[in-house]
């Protein structure tokens, strides 16, 4: 499989991965899907089209994206929320992208730097294996998107949009996580901190 969906959820699996799943498999029956449950209330079913790896106790968003990533062998993952639908064929257009940018659907311009909003970036095992992981010290409240992007930049790769055929469907499960807003401000001051952002 040249191209893999890492998807991470931590509840509502009639809501959001199994639309999610439904949607991929309509336009690529034989779409290789990795379905992080992050220590659901109620365990993923396994047996729903997607490969689903459980962690028994929750972590960040970094960290379950990475372990995810840890299940596949593609030449590209594409790391989203399960809340994300599928609306056309992916595989060949991922495939022809080149394998010197990561991409992603909505492309952002804060602190003067660009960066993916990180509910859908396709990334080259190439670009992977050189960037590395998701920074794990960013905590449910996000921002591992911009500090991912960052890196890929200094290490000589892009960051560009492109037209992935998927839209959001912004449930954001992790607003219902205890002091959402208060580990959100942390995440920018860690972002700062670590890129010297004023």
């Amino acid at each position: 499989m040249t191209v893999s969906i890492v998807a991470v959820g931590i509840d509502k699996w009639e809501v959001s991965s199994l639309p999610m799943i439904e949607s991929v498999k309509r336009f690529e029956p034989n779409a290789d899907i990795v379905l992080v449950d992050n220590a659901a209330d109620e365990p993923y079913p396994t047996d729903a089209g997607a490969r689903v790896v459980r962690l028994d106790k929750r972590v960040s968003m970094a960290e379950a994206m990475n372990y995810g990533a840890m299940f596949t062998k593609a030449s590209w993952m594409l790391f989203a929320n399960n809340d994300i639908l599928c609306t056309a064929p992916y595989i060949k257009m991922v495939e022809g992208l080149s394998r010197k940018a990561i991409y992603g659907v909505d492309v952002l311009n804060w602190w003067k730097r660009r960066w993916l909003d990180g509910w859908i970036m396709a990334i080259p095992r190439g670009v992977w294996n050189r960037v590395g992981i998701f920074d794990p010290n960013f905590i449910y409240a996000g921002f591992e998107d911009a500090d991912y992007c960052f890196r890929v930049e200094q290490a000589g790769y892009k960051v560009e949009g492109a037209q992935l055929p998927f839209i959001h469907k912004e449930l954001h499960s992790r607003f219902t996580m205890p002091d959402y807003m208060a580990q959100r401000e942390e995440n920018i001051k860690y972002l700062y901190q670590k890129w010297g952002i004023e």
